[in-house]
């Protein structure tokens, strides 16, 4: 019993794996929730501006073509939305430059954003003899389709925690100002389900900005980094 087991595995499981590149064959439509955020080079490191991740989402068409059993090539075109928040605080300081305690504390009013057209390509490798689980990675052109700018507020606060002064708000124009084209790396892990029924990947992905989310002199380099997590149904 133990031999015929074995003779199965060795016979079948080849056979298997050369069938199963229809994973990645043809269109499947994909749906992310992504966290992103704009995070800043080595040098921007002691900058007291802070921008808080929000949740994103994005949704892309895609066409796959298997190479080889193991490997495929996707691409296609998709819509994703970046958002963040924007916070800041400076510390008072007397004519000497001194610390008086008190601060100006600055934040956005609402939820700021970046829409994009997003054209991908992505190379998938499917090591395992199912093929079921895979790896991925490859570049991704992302192009500025529309923005949300926000009112920053500052307040000047006492060292007792009083406010002394509530400034006027002043628009913070963050996402109109940034780049119109985003050349990006992104790379993930995924699994999917070999069924009729549920003809399903779940993936997990990662991406970051080879280029500036903010360019021109005077900048300190800055870039865009998500995290997600993606359904993508298999037509």
């Amino acid at each position: 019993m133990a031999l015929i087991a074995v003779y199965l595995v060795i016979t079948v499981s080849p056979l298997y794996a050369q069938q199963s590149s229809h994973f990645d064959n043809g269109l499947s439509f994909n749906l992310s929730a992504h966290s992103g955020g704009i995070v800043f080079g080595s040098e921007g490191s002691n900058l007291n501006d802070y921008y808080k991740n929000e949740p994103g989402f994005g949704l892309q068409l895609q066409y796959g073509y298997s190479l080889t059993p193991m490997i495929s090539v996707k691409s296609g075109i998709g819509f994703s939305m970046l958002r963040y928040s924007f916070s800041s605080e400076q510390q008072g300081t007397d004519e000497t430059g001194n610390p008086t305690g008190e601060i100006i504390i600055s934040e956005s009013d609402g939820v700021m954003s970046n829409t994009y057209i997003d054209v991908p390509l992505n190379f998938v490798l499917r090591p395992l003899p199912n093929r079921a689980f895979y790896v991925m990675a490859g570049p991704q052109l992302s192009f500025k389709v529309g923005y949300t700018n926000r009112d920053f507020i500052a307040r000047h606060i006492s060292a007792d925690g009083d406010v002394l002064f509530v400034f006027d708000p002043v628009t913070y124009d963050t996402p109109e100002r940034s780049n119109n084209i985003l050349l990006l790396a992104k790379a993930g892990i995924g699994y999917s389900l070999d069924t009729m029924n549920f003809p399903l990947n779940f993936e997990l992905g990662f991406g970051h900005s080879l280029t500036p989310y903010l360019g021109g002199d005077g900048f300190i380099n800055n870039y865009t980094r998500t995290f997600s997590f993606t359904i993508a149904y298999r037509f």
